[in-house]
């Protein structure tokens, strides 16, 4: 017989190497204690058994009754800005779950922190965004404007080494298309995806060219 979870043992089983993460789904969603022990201990935890297993529940809780976790949304922004990457990469996914899934959310109160992400140290930081930011205006149309003029400054990912960058506007290129479609900056897009036809990186030409064509119809 399973042992049940409670606040006493919950640490204790989210810990193994191996766990049943949708016991723990189900728990965090029916119990406001165990829900808060799972942010508390993503958030601060240094174990990453720990805190790594506590996100992936609180991935899929998140999406399944992101309604639940409005309240949480001010800690989930202060990740956006913590020293560790993978922390950072919490922070954009779960607020993209809380945004897509609830109409309460408002984007704009930590936008500036989010976009800030698009340069993060961490190129996969960086790409863990622009996923993000493609889920979240797939959901919410109203801030497809907002969010496709921020990723296609000009300025965005210079820190990155040119094999980098290049291969970096292919997840840009995802989220345009998914932008094109809501009817957002049409000439602008067209005009950025024309530029990357000849990209270095094979990916991102064959993107940019496959989209190019679906443009000019």
């Amino acid at each position: 017989m399973k042992q049940e979870i409670d606040k006493n043992n919950f640490i204790a089983l989210i810990q193994k190497k191996v766990f049943d993460k949708n016991r723990f789904v189900d728990k965090i969603l029916t119990d406001r204690v165990c829900r808060n022990l799972s942010v508390d201990n993503m958030m601060e935890n240094p174990q990453i058994m720990v805190y790594y297993h506590c996100y992936e529940v609180l991935k899929e809780a998140t999406k399944t009754e992101p309604g639940k976790f409005e309240n949480y949304k001010d800690r989930f922004a202060e990740l956006l800005r913590h020293g560790n990457s993978y922390h950072r990469n919490f922070g954009l996914s779960l607020l993209s779950n809380l945004i897509s899934g609830s109409k309460k959310m408002d984007f704009h109160g930590f936008s500036q922190d989010y976009f800030a992400c698009l340069n993060d140290i961490k190129m996969m930081t960086a790409e863990c965004c622009l996923k993000n930011l493609k889920q979240i205006i797939k959901s919410r149309k109203e801030y497809t404007g907002v969010i496709t003029e921020q990723v296609m400054q000009a300025d965005n990912f210079l820190r990155y080494k040119k094999k980098q960058q290049e291969l970096i506007y292919s997840f840009v290129i995802e989220l345009l298309e998914e932008a094109f479609e809501n009817g957002f900056c049409r000439d602008q897009i067209f005009e950025y995806v024309s530029g990357k036809r000849e990209s270095i990186s094979p990916k991102t030409k064959k993107m940019a060219n496959q989209l190019h064509k679906r443009l000019a119809v």
